[in-house]
C-alpha cells in the first residue's frame, strides 16, 4: 500500500515537473518572440527616424530650386532585385521594398542599371544617423505631365533604411537585416505673393510721389526675353503676356474704389503716365481687389496679421538677418546662389549693388544708387519704398504698411531720379517664382506608407 502511494506521489511529481518545464519553455519561447518583436519595433523606429530626418533635409534642398527641372532630372539607378509584387504607387518610391530590405548597401552586389526621375539623393542614398535614406520627388496626380509641375504641389517620398540585427526576418521573411520605413509628404509652394503685376500695393490708401520721368513700371511679362537686369533695354512688348503695371488692392474698398485709383492717376504728371505700361490703359494702374479676393492664397495679402506673421516666419528661415541701418554682409545674392534676406528695420541701398532672390524689408526701403535686383521685393511693415537713383528690378515688388496698429495703412512708393534707360520695375514671372521659391515649402500632409496603406498588388 505504501509503495503504491509512493508511486502515485512520484507520478504526480513527474507530471508537475513536466508541466513546469513546458511552462518554462513556453515562457522562454514567448520571451524570445517578444524580444524579437521588440527589437524589430526598435529598429523600425530607427529607420523611421532616418526617413524623417531625410525628409527634412530633402525639403530644405527644395528651396530655390525649379520643380520642373527636378521632376525631369534623369538619374541612373542600380537595380539589384526586381520587385516581384509591386505596389500601385511603387513609382513614387526611390527603390523597391524588396531591395531595401535585402541589400547590404554598405557592400552592395553587382547590379544592372535603370533610369529614374526626380531623385534628390545620390543613387546609393545619403548616410545619416547609423542608416541611410533615399529621397524622390514626383508630381501630384492632378497634373497631367509627370515631368512638369503646374500647381506648385509635389509628392516627396523618403525611404529610411537601418541595418540592424535580424530586424525584419520574422516580419517580412528576409535574409538580410534591414529595417525600412517610408514616409510621404505632400508639399506646396507658397503662392501668396505669386502676383501678376510687377508692383502690388495692398493698402487703405496709397501715396505715389513720382518725380522720375525715366523710371518705368512695366507690366509685360519679360520672362521669355530677359535673363537678368543686364538684358533690359530697347525691346518690343507687343508679343509678351500683359498684366497691369500697378495693382492696388483694398481691404475695405470705398463704394467706388476706382475713384481711389483715379486719385493716384490724377497725381501723376502727363509725361509720367506713359511710364506705367501694361494692360488696363495708360497709365496701367488698376484696382485688383476683386481678383485678389477671389484667390484663396493671394487674398491673404489683405490680412495684416498674416503679413506680420509672415515677416516673423522669414525671420526664422532667412539666409541673413540685417539689423536696422546696416547692409547684408553676404551680399544680396547671385544667379548661382540667390538669397533670402530680411532687413529687420530700415534698409538703404547705395552704389552699384546687384542681387538675386527674395528681399523682405520690415522698415523703409531707400534706394539711392544703380541697384539691380532680380527676384521679389516685399516691403512689409513701414510700407515705404523710395527710389532716388536708377534702380532696376526684374521681377516684382509688394508694398504694405501694417504699422503701428497691425492694420493696412498708407503705403508709399516714391521715385525721384532715373537717368538710366533700364531704371524701373520690369515684370518677370520667372524671377518672381525664383525669389519666392526660397521660402520653405508647406507640408499639406504627412504619412508613413505601410503595407496596410499600400498593399502589394497580389
Amino acid at each position: 500500500m505504501v509503495q503504491n502511494e509512493r508511486g502515485v506521489a512520484l507520478l504526480i511529481v513527474l507530471l508537475l515537473a513536466v508541466i513546469l518545464s513546458l511552462l518554462i519553455l513556453s515562457l522562454a519561447v514567448s520571451s524570445m518572440r517578444e524580444n524579437q518583436i521588440s527589437t524589430e519595433f526598435e529598429n523600425h523606429e530607427k529607420a523611421l527616424l532616418v526617413a524623417d530626418a531625410g525628409l527634412n533635409s530633402a525639403k530644405v534642398l527644395l528651396r530655390g530650386k525649379d520643380l520642373d527641372a527636378l521632376l525631369s532630372q534623369a538619374t541612373s539607378i542600380p537595380s539589384y532585385l526586381p520587385d516581384s509584387n509591386p505596389r500601385p504607387f511603387a513609382y513614387r518610391n526611390p527603390i523597391n521594398l524588396r531591395e531595401a530590405r535585402n541589400i547590404n548597401f554598405d557592400s552592395p552586389p553587382g547590379a544592372s542599371a535603370r533610369t529614374d526621375y526626380g531623385w534628390l539623393t545620390p543613387a546609393g542614398g545619403t548616410v545619416i544617423g547609423g542608416g541611410r535614406y533615399f529621397a524622390k520627388l514626383s508630381d501630384n496626380s492632378d497634373d497631367s505631365d509627370p515631368r512638369s509641375d503646374g500647381d506648385g504641389i509635389v509628392c516627396l517620398r523618403v525611404m529610411g533604411v537601418h541595418a540592424g540585427s535580424f530586424t525584419e526576418v520574422s516580419t517580412h521573411g528576409t535574409s538580410r537585416k534591414n529595417s525600412v520605413a517610408v514616409v510621404e509628404a505632400i508639399l506646396k509652394r507658397d503662392t501668396t505673393f505669386q502676383l501678376e503685376s510687377p508692383l502690388t500695393i495692398p493698402a487703405s490708401d496709397t501715396v505715389t510721389p513720382f518725380g522720375g520721368a525715366q523710371f518705368k513700371v512695366d507690366g509685360y511679362d519679360h520672362s521669355s526675353i530677359f535673363d537678368s537686369t543686364d538684358d533690359i533695354g530697347n525691346h518690343d512688348d507687343d508679343d509678351l503676356p500683359d498684366f497691369p503695371a500697378v495693382n492696388v488692392v483694398y481691404d475695405n474698398p470705398p463704394s467706388n474704389s476706382s475713384e481711389t485709383v483715379d486719385d493716384i492717376v490724377d497725381s501723376l504728371k502727363k509725361n509720367e503716365k506713359d511710364n506705367f505700361d501694361g494692360t488696363g490703359g495708360t497709365p496701367s494702374i488698376v484696382d485688383g481687389t476683386v481678383d485678389v479676393k477671389a484667390d484663396p492664397d493671394s487674398q491673404k495679402i489683405l490680412d495684416p496679421n498674416f503679413l506680420d506673421r509672415f515677416v516673423s516666419y522669414v525671420n526664422v528661415y532667412a539666409d541673413e538677418k540685417v539689423p536696422p541701418g546696416q547692409s547684408p554682409k553676404g551680399g544680396y545674392g547671385t544667379a548661382e546662389n540667390p538669397r533670402m534676406i530680411l532687413a529687420q528695420g530700415d534698409l538703404k541701398i547705395a552704389g552699384n549693388a546687384t542681387g538675386y532672390g527674395l528681399l523682405v524689408v520690415k522698415g523703409e526701403l531707400d534706394i539711392t544708387g544703380n541697384f539691380s535686383y532680380n527676384g521679389m521685393m516685399l516691403v512689409i511693415g513701414e510700407g515705404s519704398m523710395n527710389v532716388h537713383g536708377a534702380a532696376s528690378v526684374l521681377g516684382g515688388a509688394l508694398i504694405a504698411n501694417i504699422t503701428p496698429t497691425k492694420e493696412l495703412g498708407t503705403a508709399t512708393f516714391s521715385v525721384h531720379g532715373g537717368g538710366n534707360p533700364r531704371a524701373g520695375i520690369y515684370n518677370s514671372s520667372d524671377k518672381i517664382a525664383m525669389g519666392l521659391s526660397l521660402l520653405p515649402m508647406r507640408i499639406i500632409s504627412w504619412r508613413e506608407i505601410t503595407d496596410e496603406i499600400e498593399p502589394p498588388a497580389n
